[in-house]
């Protein structure tokens, strides 16, 4: 057993730092919390001593701390799954984008005992993400003003039309006349 226990935590060990994943794990009745070295370099904690919550929310970006308790709250009160994508502000004022799973834990009775999950640093995928909805927007706002010269386009060519029409009927009518009064002198003229 021991032997099939030090085998599993090995694999869970390389596939976690294969991942590039943190771990942690968060006992609800003591309200003591683990990080893995990678979760504390990702949060930007403290490496030694036991940081608890308030020292992860502190490093939560201010606009996502609400989301992120309100998140954290329902995962334990249902017993759930907890998924959320906050910004921790690192010390020098640059924020990482942090992915994080986990899992409640139930006692027995089927009350919350803790939650576990780990974190992933997917400040990457969020910057390709900025930069396509900025593109996305780029794009639409070209589409609008396409669609407004063709709009324009339109409105002066039938702006043309209407002109060549009434040139057209301007000359035809004096036209007509010369004409008339030429094939007059003409057959006048034989």
């Amino acid at each position: 057993r021991e032997r099939a226990l030090a085998l599993a935590e090995e694999r869970l060990r390389l596939a976690t730092e294969g991942a590039q994943a943190g771990t942690w794990y968060w006992d609800l009745a003591s309200g003591t919390q683990e990080w893995s070295d990678l979760c504390r370099h990702l949060l930007a904690l403290p490496p030694d001593g036991k940081p608890g919550f308030e020292h992860f929310r502190a490093v939560l970006h201010p606009d996502d701390r609400e989301r992120v308790d309100r998140l954290i709250k329902a995962a334990v009160e249902q017993g759930a799954s907890y998924k959320a994508e906050y910004r921790v502000v690192l010390p020098d004022g640059a924020t990482r984008w942090i992915g994080a799973f986990g899992k409640v834990v139930s006692n027995p009775d089927g009350s919350p005992q803790g939650m576990g999950g780990v974190l992933l640093d997917i400040t990457a995928r969020k910057e390709a993400e900025s930069r396509l909805a900025e593109r996305a927007r780029e794009v639409e706002s070209l589409n609008r003003q396409l669609d407004r010269r063709a709009v324009d386009a339109e409105t002066a060519n039938r702006a043309k039309e209407a002109l060549l029409r009434n040139v057209s009927h301007e000359l035809r009518t004096p036209l007509n006349q010369i004409v008339g009064c030429a094939e007059l002198l003409l057959r006048d003229a034989r």
